[in-house]
Formats: structure tokens, sequence, C-alpha cells
């Protein structure tokens, strides 16, 4: 349970002093993957993260909305991918669109909570379809999917979730939920 904690209250890193840096997940985190994986997650999150601290008008930090999104998993709340992009002026593309930030978002936690945590320890579980009040299908090509829920490419964009997805992603969030509150 100290995975958890540690990934639910890691703060911002605003407070580096320079919003194009962000900390370095420590190697131990990359849940036996090879020392460089998880250094190679961080860097494109910090690629993404600069894109959007760069662009013109609408600038907002990639920490932040991490942040934003682990309160809504304590809380047991969720946030639908439209206010997500109306808030942050995000495509829905997925070359620095909503897709592109959840993933990167999921692959930096599971980094931080390392790839074997079980269940995985995906706080995008809270980011829904308005309709549904459950993700989209690409939440099943997160690396860490059980292999019987895997979705394919193709497939990412059906809003369908089988009742097997359904009873996956409650028992996410519950985790996510359980962990907030026994501190762990």
């Amino acid at each position: 349970m100290a995975a958890c904690s540690a990934a639910l209250t890691t703060a911002s890193t605003a407070e580096a002093g320079c919003p194009g840096t962000v900390k370095r997940i420590p190697d131990h985190a990359s849940g036996g993957r090879g020392v460089g994986h998880c250094e190679h997650v961080e860097d494109k999150f910090a690629e993404l993260r600069n894109y959007f601290l760069s662009r013109g008008g609408h600038l907002f930090d990639l920490e932040d909305l991490m942040g934003e999104i682990r309160v809504k998993a304590q809380e047991g709340g969720t946030l639908t991918y439209g206010d997500l992009m109306r808030r942050h002026h995000i495509s829905r593309g997925r070359t620095h669109g909503v897709a592109e930030v959840l993933w990167r978002i999921s692959e930096r936690e599971a980094c931080l909570v390392g790839v074997t945590h079980d269940p995985p320890h995906f706080i995008t579980a809270v980011v829904v379809r308005a309709g549904t009040k459950y993700p989209s299908g690409g939440f099943f090509g997160l690396e860490g999917t059980p292999p019987d829920l895997k979705r394919s490419e193709r497939s990412y964009t059906d809003p369908h979730l089988t009742p097997s997805e359904r009873k996956y992603v409650d028992s996410i969030r519950e985790h996510l939920r359980s962990c907030h509150e026994s501190g762990g």
C-alpha cells in the first residue's frame, strides 16, 4: 500500500522553480522492466508537458492535471473527457490530444507505483465518457490490462464496454479510493 500513497500524494513539481522541469522517477519504480523504461516514460511526459506549457494562450501544466485526476480518484469522483478538453483546450486527437495526455499520465503513474502493482493503479479510470460514466475503449490498451480485457487499437474508439470491462474499471476505482482511505 505504500506505493499507493506515494503515487496518490506526489506533489506538483512546480516548486522546482522551472516550469519545464520535472522530478525524475526513481529507477527502482520500473517494476522490473529495466531502468531505461521509466526514464523514457518520464521524457515523453516532460515533452508533452512542455508542449502545453509553451503553447500560446491556453497554458496548463500536465502535472496539475495529473494532480487533479489523483484528487478525483481519491474522492471516488469522475471527470469527463469533454470537461477536460474544454477547460484545458485539449483536442480530441492523439497527437497532443486527450488520448495522448491520458496515456502519458497512465504510463507515468505505472512507473510511480510499479507496473506490477495489482490491481494496476490507473488513475485515469476516473476520466469517463459523459454518456456511460466509464472510460473509452482506449483505456483497455494500457500496459498492465489483463490479457482477456486488452483491446486492439482498432477498438479504442468503441464506447461499448462489456460487463467484464465495467467490473474491471469498478475494481480499479475501488482500489484507488481504498488506497486513499487507508492512508497507504
